[in-house]
């Protein structure tokens, strides 16, 4: 009867928001006692109600990781220099980490950081999946281009259909990230690869960098894309020929 009780008043805690849950509670904790006496209950209702308190509180505690909270870590997000290691450990912090990845994996000024959070985000995992979609329908080129590595790293060939949809995109970074993507998971690799040949011998150098460095990416699957990277050094030159020279 008492774990009958218990039950019955904790399955009610979501009546009760964190907003002015404090009044609410002290009424609540009331009622859960008298319910223990009309039942016929043993068990102290002081133990019920401390219980439910722990619960209570315990349930809307602010995530934290390394002695700092989620707060904290989010906000040296907006730090002149931004550690490296921030994006790695807002992940640490699992679903909570979401909204706040996506939003610096669209608008952070700093692309490392960008970078960065698509990774921590892929280490949060299926659970941002929603996000990810959404930040690829409305989100910025630079936001998108990273969305395309974090679903290959989530869900493998799971993501072609979205892979696919992507190769469309208006934005010829983007594009490329997502042939790359396709040739990585096997995925008519000679058709993406003669994509990124053509991006990478076009005139967006921003594009022919990432084109580039997804054929390097594609190591043996690449074969056959010498010429084509030999061509794209001697257009562009600078870090784009630099990055030719080296895939």
């Amino acid at each position: 009867m008492p774990a009958r009780v218990a039950s019955r008043c904790l399955s009610e805690l979501r009546l009760y928001p964190l907003t002015d849950h404090a009044v609410r509670f002290g009424r609540w904790g009331d009622d859960c006692v008298q319910r223990t006496r009309s039942l016929g209950g043993r068990f102290p209702a002081n133990i019920i109600v401390t219980s439910v308190a722990v619960l209570v509180c315990g349930a809307h505690a602010e995530p934290s990781y390394q002695g700092k909270t989620l707060a904290e870590w989010v906000a040296m997000l907006g730090q002149k220099k931004v550690s490296h290691a921030v994006p790695g450990a807002i992940a640490e912090m699992g679903e909570s980490a979401i909204p706040h990845l996506i939003h610096a994996m669209d608008s952070h000024r700093d692309g490392a950081i960008r970078w960065l959070c698509h990774v921590a985000i892929a280490k949060v995992g299926r659970p941002a999946v929603p996000e990810l979609d959404r930040l690829m329908r409305e989100g910025s080129s630079g936001g998108r281009i990273q969305v395309v590595l974090s679903l290959e790293k989530i869900l493998g060939r799971e993501a072609v259909p979205r892979l696919q949809d992507a190769c469309q995109d208006a934005d010829l970074s983007v594009r490329a990230r997502a042939h790359g993507a396709l040739i990585r998971l096997d995925v008519q690799p000679q058709d993406h690869l003669d994509a990124l040949a053509a991006i990478a011998r076009g005139d967006n150098a921003g594009a022919a960098w990432i084109a580039v460095e997804a054929i390097g990416q594609c190591r043996e699957r690449a074969a056959g894309a010498e010429q084509a990277l030999l061509e794209v050094a001697a257009k562009h030159g600078g870090s784009v020929a630099r990055r030719a020279t080296r895939a």
